[in-house]
């Protein structure tokens, strides 16, 4: 019985399901399996199937896109909370069926389908059921999704009914269209996505410019950008900097290895300390591997739930920044001091001054 009992052991998984909640995990990665309909039936035996979230990671099989019809023809009613397919050669046939499961099964909170070959066709079928589904979390990393695939997500998210929070596109060629049709979204009310990843996408100043004419306006809702290992340059990186000096809502901002040059440091240091106050991520490496935050003997890095402070030159400077900003939240402030302990001593000389 490959069937399993678990309590969720993520902290965040606990703070939405409660501490006693209990899950299904079916954990059948690289199996080789081809038989959907023999996953199925294992699933289908256990006694509280029907009654506990399912947790399905089925990643590296040979499902292809007959398998992957027949799955989710199986598990069409089942109570699948999470589901993993990905490297399963899916393509975009194997997309549409998938996407009749993601519009009728109204437990699926997060997809996961990294490297499938879907491309713009089978993009457009999921976002079709993304509208009227209860998706929170869809991975479509390494993909073959290109810039009108992407507009027409985009479109689709627009949809009151749409509930996807979380959108990874990494490493998909959807270049500046792509970045300049999501960036638009974060100005509309009914959008309902606040954490977007973008790394290796080709996006260079133009789309890093639309993210900042999107960041400046006082409606905007994103919390967490990934522009890692694109080909923005000191353009792109002044205009984000400049937008962020009026922006309340993003916590979280990646742009490791892109071609930001040291002429924009001065910006984003500015930026941290006497401007944004939102901020509580902020990761940024020039192309050739020179972390910004060590020459400007200034940056240290916190993670988006503020409980790792990196080792890095220079990070005692801003420990009292970093007690600042969390000083109102008790839980992320315990867990930075318990990940790291070095900043205590600097914390509590902060905090004496302050009294």
């Amino acid at each position: 019985n490959q069937t399993e009992k678990y309590r969720p052991m993520s902290r965040n998984h606990q703070m939405k399901s409660g501490e006693n909640s209990v899950f299904q995990k079916v954990d059948l990665p690289w199996k080789q399996l081809s038989q959907a309909r023999d996953v199925a039936r294992i699933i289908g035996r256990s006694p509280t199937s029907k009654e506990a979230p399912l947790h399905i990671n089925l990643m590296g099989n040979s499902l292809a896109c007959a398998g992957t019809a027949d799955l989710v023809e199986s598990l069409m009613d089942a109570p699948v909370e999470l589901l993993n397919l990905s490297c399963n050669n899916i393509s975009n046939d194997g997309a549409v069926a998938l996407s009749k499961f993601v519009r009728r099964n109204k437990s699926l909170k997060e997809l996961i389908l990294f490297g499938n070959d879907i491309e713009d066709t089978g993009l457009r079928a999921i976002a079709s059921a993304l509208r009227y589904s209860a998706v929170e979390n869809i991975y479509l990393s390494y993909n073959r999704i290109g810039p009108d695939g992407v507009a027409y997500l985009a479109n689709c998210f627009r949809t009151s009914s749409c509930n996807v929070q979380k959108l990874d596109l990494t490493g998909n060629c959807i270049g500046d269209d792509g970045a300049t049709a999501l960036a638009a979204l974060f100005c509309s009310k009914t959008n309902p996505l606040r954490n977007l990843v973008l790394s290796q996408c080709g996006i260079t100043d133009l789309g890093a410019m639309a993210f900042a004419n999107s960041l400046s306006d006082p409606n905007t809702n994103l919390q967490t950008l990934r522009l890692a290992e694109n080909q923005i340059g000191a353009t792109g990186a002044k205009a984000l900097a400049l937008s962020l000096r009026r922006n309340t809502s993003l916590h979280a901002l990646d742009m490791r290895f892109n071609e930001t040059m040291s002429s924009s440091r001065v910006l984003f240091l500015d930026l941290l300390k006497d401007w944004n106050t939102s901020l509580i991520e902020v990761d940024i490496c020039n192309k050739r591997g020179k972390p910004l935050q060590q020459r400007l003997d200034y940056f240290a890095h916190l993670n988006s739930h503020g409980r790792r402070l990196a080792q890095m030159e220079g990070a005692s400077k801003l420990t009292p920044l970093l007690f600042t900003r969390v000083r109102n939240k008790p839980g992320q402030l315990y867990g930075l001091l318990l990940q790291s302990p070095h900043v205590w001593s600097s914390g509590c000389q902060h905090q004496q001054d302050q009294c």
